[in-house]
């Protein structure tokens, strides 16, 4: 199945869509979204336990009433409609986004045919990430520890918030995914290797330095990604 193939001998899986035998990239595009709700759905009680643990030790000393308040508002079964509504929204936005975007930049600079193509390739890139998602939920049960990092923000303190923000988004995983997808354009907009790396981790590295000046500014009070 190319979805276990992608992990090894992406090639061959890019260059099933040049000839016509890939799947359709809106099937791979709900199985994405299928899995990252069942990910979010099998952590969230792990999770959840270690949320009010820590809320409640923040306001242990305010009066009973206003702690009740906050028990309210971060109940399990709203932390479940937030969480839902937040994940059937914000993947496919995601999904939709980044392929929308590689498509201007390899139309401009490679010869990508259509949409369908750049999302074909973002779907297989975001595959990584999905598998990183289920490394950690196992880690997390495994070691009863929730909220498990793999990036590089585990270095430094969160009073850098610039740096923070932008380790944050290194990690092997993201690193791997963008690989994938800068072989996957290579293939299919037909473009050298270089070029087609220097465009899936330049436009990578803009967005990381523009989250983080947001994130810095203050933006983190209203963005959660």
């Amino acid at each position: 199945m190319d979805f276990i193939r992608i992990l090894y001998d992406p090639v061959k899986v890019f260059r099933k869509r040049e000839m016509g035998e890939g799947i359709n990239p809106w099937v791979g595009f709900i199985v994405i979204i299928v899995l990252a709700v069942l990910i979010f759905l099998a952590s969230l009680h792990h999770q959840y336990q270690y949320v009010v643990q820590q809320v409640m030790e923040k306001v242990k000393d305010l009066p009973k009433e206003q702690q009740e308040l906050v028990l309210k508002r971060i109940s399990f079964q709203n932390m479940l409609t937030t969480g839902l509504i937040s994940v059937i929204i914000m993947v496919p936005l995601k999904l939709i986004f980044q392929g929308l975007i590689f498509q201007q930049a390899f139309i401009l600079w490679g010869n990508i045919k259509s949409f369908a193509d750049s999302l074909y390739v973002v779907v297989y890139g975001n595959m990584i990430s999905i598998y990183a998602q289920i490394l950690k939920l196992v880690i997390e049960y495994a070691t009863g520890k929730p909220f498990v990092n793999f990036d590089l923000s585990i270095f430094v303190s969160r009073q850098n918030q610039l740096l923070y923000k932008v380790l944050s988004n290194v990690d092997i995983f993201t690193i791997w995914s963008l690989i994938v997808m800068s072989i996957g354009f290579s293939e299919i907009a037909r473009v050298k290797r270089s070029r087609s790396f220097a465009i899936v981790f330049g436009l990578w590295i803009l967005y990381v330095i523009a989250m983080a000046i947001i994130f810095s500014m203050g933006g983190n009070k209203w963005l959660r990604f």
